[in-house]
């Protein structure tokens, strides 16, 4: 069973502050522990709840982090799920801020004229390939990122 169906995702993150997002595959309450180290030192840590009420989403903030540092975080649920990534804070003082957008998977998944399905993918592996070389504030993601009818570019409805 896969633990987790979204995410973790890097949130609204500042100088001195970053939230993180996912969302759990549960039927149960549970604790989600968000660990987060810097220079291989555990910092800071988080203990959410895994609530159906707020559809088994958590989210872990922390602030009064150092500007321009890098941060990782270990996230546990149960024994089944551990990830680990890591993240940088913004500069305290910049005059510049560089984003990236891109939208439009265009997915024609399930469908046997044209499965584009990992073709689709190639907005966020470009995305991705430019962040890399020239690291981005921000991404965002515009547009139709889905499509919910699979047959409507052969006109079937």
């Amino acid at each position: 069973m896969k633990e987790i169906t979204h995410g973790p995702f890097l949130g609204h993150t500042t100088s001195s502050s970053a939230k993180i997002w996912l969302r759990a595959f549960t039927e149960d309450e549970n604790i989600l522990i968000f660990r987060l180290y810097k220079n291989g030192d555990e910092i800071d840590f988080r203990e959410v709840t895994i609530l159906q009420a707020n559809d088994y989403c958590a989210t872990a903030y922390f602030s009064e982090l150092q500007p321009d540092s890098e941060y990782t975080v270990h996230i546990a649920l149960r024994k089944n799920y551990e990830e680990h990534f890591s993240f940088h804070t913004k500069k305290q003082h910049s005059s510049e801020t560089r984003f990236i957008f891109g939208s439009c998977r265009y997915n024609h998944w399930n469908n046997i004229i044209q499965n584009d399905a990992i073709a689709g993918e190639k907005t966020f592996v470009e995305m991705a390939n430019i962040h890399q070389t020239e690291p981005q504030d921000f991404m965002l993601f515009l547009g139709g990122q889905i499509y919910s009818d699979p047959t409507y570019s052969i006109g079937v409805s």
